[in-house]
């Protein structure tokens, strides 16, 4: 056997295993342990080795609490016992370049921002990773590049700074870990280049991944179903002419019911109020002093 051999191998397993966990126990973490697991993600790939970020460590219940209303309001946001924090900061590049006279736009640059969370992900990872190795539950919380700005205000960052995203950290609760069903390997890996998918293929393996979640009942109470369908009707008629946007929602009406599909494209992610966090997003990104499309569109310093 080539490679790591059982310590790896015993690794990856458990890696593969890997799954969300969005119930916690309220054990606290070791923070020896956790202070660790942040020494190894410090030491994940960085671009050029500019390491852009700052990581807040949060542990504080009120802090938790006030952060959970601007995170989706999801109730493991405030349960975990950690939540780590990753901020995109260009704030200590910034004075440093110019305590050395040196030039820097990075905070006004796409490709600064693509790399800058390349890197952020590639550490969360890492930490995430070192967590579910030593048995602890871990969820990413992205929802929150939206309301940015007002967390920004509660952990005190400084201009320059904006949060990426939350990583909320616990002991999880029993028969909380549950993995996620995925795609099979062939539809998401090709050799050498990008093999082109048939209309079959794609369908039977969307249809297999969603099989046991595919049909959701619309609401019967009127006013939930009415707001149901109106959401629906709403991102239909941003994807599709009228007229087939109608038939397709006339076909959701006759049956009493929506597939996956049309949950996380017109409801949970729908269209509308995706293209709106991502507004808000470039609005609170700027108010922060992070702006990412500065020089594109010429607003940056001339």
């Amino acid at each position: 056997m080539t490679g790591g051999g059982d310590v790896a191998r015993s690794a990856m397993e458990a890696l593969r295993r890997r799954c969300s966990c969005r119930d916690f126990t309220g054990e606290a973490i070791d923070p020896a342990l956790l202070d660790e697991m942040i020494d190894v993600g410090l030491a994940a790939a960085s671009g050029g080795n500019l390491q852009p970020y700052r990581i807040i460590v949060v542990r504080d219940p009120e802090t938790k609490r006030t952060l959970r209303p601007l995170a989706g309001g999801q109730a493991f946001v405030e349960r975990a016992d950690v939540l780590l924090a990753f901020v995109l900061d260009w704030n200590r590049y910034a004075r440093y370049t110019q305590m050395k006279h040196a030039p820097f736009r990075a905070n006004e640059q796409m490709m600064h921002l693509i790399i800058a969370v390349e890197d952020i992900l590639c550490a969360a990872q890492t930490i995430e990773s070192c967590a579910q190795l030593n048995g602890l539950g871990a969820c990413y919380v992205g929802g929150v590049l939206d309301t940015g700005a007002e967390i920004s205000r509660v952990l005190e960052l400084p201009t320059g700074c904006y949060p990426i995203v939350l990583l909320a950290l616990g002991h999880p609760a029993p028969g909380s870990l549950r993995p996620a069903k995925k795609l099979r390997r062939e539809i998401m890996v090709s050799n050498e280049r990008y093999r082109p998918l048939s209309d079959d293929e794609i369908f039977g393996a969307y249809e297999e991944k969603y099989a046991a979640v595919d049909v959701h009942a619309l609401p019967r109470a009127e006013e939930a179903r009415a707001r149901t369908l109106g959401k629906l009707a709403e991102n239909l008629r941003l994807t599709y002419p009228e007229e087939q946007a109608r038939a397709y929602l006339e076909e959701i009406e006759r049956a009493g019911a929506y597939n996956e599909a049309q949950r996380r494209y017109g409801i949970h992610y729908g269209v509308a109020d995706i293209r709106a966090c991502g507004h808000a997003l470039l609005q609170g990104m700027a108010e922060r002093g992070c702006d990412p499309l500065g020089m594109e569109r010429g607003l940056g310093r001339e």
